[in-house]
């Protein structure tokens, strides 16, 4: 897992930031508004899950942070 962890978690990040970008350069409240709650949804949809998924079913996979 931790081979995979970073490298998803900086392409998420990459692509959110690339479909976002016209949307933080005009800075309407609005629109940035909606880009949070769209990114917390996909947070909490897509990758909270796995986390709990993987603790729940493997507690020992954590060991690969020590």
């Amino acid at each position: 897992m931790l081979a995979m962890d970073i490298p998803m978690a900086v392409m998420t990040g990459f692509v959110f930031a690339e479909a976002g970008a016209r949307q933080l350069k005009e800075n309407n409240p609005e629109k940035n508004i909606f880009l949070r709650i769209y990114v917390s949804m996909f947070m909490a949809i897509f990758f909270a899950p796995n986390a709990v998924y993987y603790t729940l079913g493997w507690p020992a996979w954590e060991v690969n942070y020590l």
